[in-house]
């Protein structure tokens, strides 16, 4: 039947096309901790985001840190930005962010063992940092006030009377990071039936969002026949195919997509007959439900992405074409249940 291809974009951060090793600003990632597994779940997950931003990341380990050891260090100027996690509290998290200039912390409440939420949230939060010391906008305050808020911390504040009490302000949150989407076309192939290969044209619709994939595609195949004994079958196929999957970062620009998609094949036959004992049926139409699995390799150029997509269409219950003799019938052409095929496909980001 008919392959639908997938095709993912990248949003214009995920990537910087083209840019040498050499210009790509360095971000330091300094992080201290007692625990080995959080630290390597954290440096994975901040290492594929600020890959993303065009960052070459440089990660070491410490054993220790203090708010003086931020501002005491010297960053050199090869490097854009340096980042500092201390996890070393059982209950918080500490992050300091600086340009060299100025010095960006904030402290967050997670457990003994970094969960989900707790790395999402240490990844968002550096990750916007970084992305906004490598847009020039300025982040922080001053190192020289930073030093001086260590010297004399700000008295508390004097008590109010109790029905002068406001609520504080709520800390700014990190927006949500966006569905990336993107639009394809495609071209695909497929084996299915012994000397039947069938091909045709689609288009896709797909989107990510924290390693999730989706994708919605149509399809259509050029009109083929399959021909048995006098009679000849013309047949006309399109393709719907809603797939949902997980995608896996391999580098920068590379990515693979595993995904299992269902969804109809709705295919227009027409037989014709040289046979005289035998009349030719009018046009008719048959529905098959599909399941998919497939699997693809992507490669994106900046808003553009290349992509080769490998699968199988199974059709669970399966057609045979038949024609209606006097003692009963004969077959003419029964497909294959599970179908190979390839597709190519181009996309480009929305």
């Amino acid at each position: 039947m008919i392959l639908c291809g997938t095709v993912t974009a990248t949003n214009g951060s995920d990537a910087v096309a083209g840019a040498s090793e050499a210009s790509r600003p360095t971000v330091e990632l300094v992080l201290v901790t007692r625990d080995e597994a959080s630290a390597s779940a954290l440096e994975d997950a901040l290492r594929v985001s600020l890959q993303r931003l065009g960052a070459k990341v440089d990660v070491d380990r410490a054993g220790a840190l203090s708010a003086r050891d931020v501002v005491t260090a010297i960053q050199p100027a090869s490097v854009a930005a340096t980042a500092w996690i201390d996890l070393t509290a059982t209950d918080a998290a500490t992050v300091y962010v600086s340009d060299g200039k100025n010095v960006f912390s904030r402290q967050f409440d997670v457990g003994a063992t970094l969960d989900s939420v707790a790395l999402d949230l240490l990844e968002v939060v550096v990750t916007s940092s970084v992305e906004t010391i490598l847009s020039g906008r300025p982040l922080g305050v001053p190192r020289e006030e930073f030093a001086r808020s260590l010297d004399h911390p700000a008295p508390p504040p004097p008590a109010a009377p109790v029905a002068a009490v406001a609520s504080p302000a709520p800390p700014p949150t990190q927006p949500e990071r966006a569905l990336e989407l993107s639009a394809s076309v495609f071209a695909q192939g497929s084996w299915i039936a012994p000397g039947t290969l069938v091909a045709g044209p689609g288009v896709r619709v797909d989107g990510r969002k924290r390693g999730l994939w989706c994708g919605l595609s149509a399809g259509a195949v050029l009109p083929y026949q399959a021909s048995t004994e006098g009679v000849t079958l013309h047949l006309l196929a399109q393709e719907l195919r809603l797939s949902i999957g997980r995608l896996f970062s391999l580098g920068p620009d590379v990515a693979l997509i595993v995904a299992l998609g269902a969804g109809v094949d709705i295919t227009r036959v027409r037989s014709t007959t040289t046979e005289l004992d035998v009349a030719s049926a009018g046009s008719f139409f048959v529905t098959d439900f599909i399941v998919r699995p497939s699997a693809e390799l992507e490669r994106r150029f900046g808003r553009f992405k290349l992509a080769l997509l490998a699968g199988l269409d199974v059709d669970p219950i399966g057609a045979t074409y038949v024609i209606k003799l006097a003692p009963g019938t004969r077959s003419v052409w029964t497909p294959w249940r599970v179908r190979p095929l390839l597709a190519l496909l181009l996309g480009i980001a929305l």
